[in-house]
């Protein structure tokens, strides 16, 4: 049994049945509120990807490891461990933040666009940083790092801001066309 979130017009969301989703209900539960679905991973596709994902894991440490002149693992260990950080301590907060504040603003018919493009420009822009900062950038070694990342950087959020305002505008215009209807 399922129940549709709908958006109504003050901004408000409501969970919406639709005819005859009543059958074999419980008495005690409300007409208008959802039973959760409980269920954990399953399926054979789940443990196929959980299988891939850990052999690749796998794979990757074992090459770290067997390499470590040239991996270094132990700036891996900092790299990942940093990342980590900075992702639970910086950009989910930060996230957070502007989900609560900010996609308030931001009209109804956007806020998915919106949200999604604020959901991969974090990401990006917080792994590009070292790279557009030029840590680990040798003089003696021009090969290191020899591209322009704030360019990089700056193309792929654009890119991401187009994508998301054409997301928003499509989504504006087929619920206008729907509304005229």
């Amino acid at each position: 049994m399922r129940a549709k979130r709908v958006l109504q017009a003050d901004g408000a969301s409501a969970l919406r049945r639709r005819a005859g989703d009543g059958v074999g209900r419980s008495p005690t539960a409300s007409a208008d509120v959802a039973e959760p679905e409980e269920r954990g991973p399953s399926g054979w596709a789940f443990w196929v990807a959980v299988a891939a994902g850990s052999a690749l894991i796998g794979y990757g440490v074992v090459g770290l490891l067997r390499n470590a002149a040239d991996t270094h693992p132990l700036n891996f260990v900092v790299f990942f461990v940093g990342s980590a950080l900075a992702h639970d301590l910086v950009l989910a907060p930060l996230a957070v933040a502007v989900g609560w504040f900010g996609l308030r603003r931001v009209p109804a018919t956007a806020r998915p666009a919106v949200a999604a493009a604020l959901v991969v420009s974090g990401p990006v822009a917080l792994y590009a940083y070292p790279f557009v900062r030029g840590y680990g950038r040798d003089p003696n070694n021009p090969s290191l790092l020899p591209n322009r990342y704030g360019w990089a950087l700056i193309i792929v959020l654009a890119l991401v801001t187009v994508t998301a305002a054409l997301w928003g505008w499509w989504t504006a215009r087929q619920r206008q066309r729907q509304a005229d209807r």
